[in-house]
């Protein structure tokens, strides 16, 4: 059984594919698993998606600027519990938003 359903928002570029695991749509995501969108910024994530309530914001460093657009996001999506960094090191998404964004959840 599921406990809660993950509703992941994917920060990267469309056309990494070291992200195809996700974001194929032939590929298939674990039960309970479903990828709402893409993009690299917040205007590409329409603001009907704010209803689906995205818990989870995969990131990847294919997105440019992504220290910039990542509290942007979070500000966007307040509903987002989970941030998942692709690669080993986080010092890209650094920002001096970011601490600011995560402590008012």
């Amino acid at each position: 059984s599921v406990q809660r359903e993950a509703r992941i928002l994917c920060l990267a570029s469309d056309d990494d594919d070291a992200n195809s695991p996700l974001t194929n749509p032939a590929g298939k995501l674990p039960f309970g698993s479903r990828l709402l969108h893409v993009g690299i910024q917040p205007t590409d994530f329409p603001d009907s998606l704010i209803g689906e309530n995205p818990n989870v914001l995969f990131v990847s460093p294919s997105c440019p600027h992504v220290r910039l657009q990542l509290p942007l996001i979070l500000h966007k999506f307040p509903t987002i519990e989970w941030i998942h960094v692709r690669s080993a090191g986080i010092d890209f998404i650094e920002s001096d938003e970011l601490p600011v964004v995560t402590k008012k959840r």
